[in-house]
């Protein structure tokens, strides 16, 4: 809340519908959106808006824990997919 009472109005949003993956799980979802992120920063720079339309789609679709471990594998070089 804002000055006293004034109601903030907030905005949630998600990841958009992907047809390529129309399941209710949606794991290869956050990772081709992981995937793609990083391919994407590494030839346009992370801060690029197509790179930052991968980014909140993978924050958005996977968990923390996950995009943590991805990310330290990325960093160590051990990553197993193709970036």
């Amino acid at each position: 809340m804002g000055e006293e009472g004034e109601i903030t109005e907030v905005v949630l949003k998600t990841a958009p519908f992907d047809a390529r993956f129309p399941y209710t799980n949606q794991t290869k979802n956050c990772w081709q959106n992981f995937v793609d992120f990083h391919r994407c920063s590494k030839k346009l720079g992370e801060e690029h808006d197509s790179c930052l339309y991968f980014k909140k789609a993978f924050t958005s679709l996977c968990p923390k824990l996950w995009v943590d471990n991805w990310s330290e594998q990325v960093e160590s070089g051990t990553f197993p997919g193709r970036i």
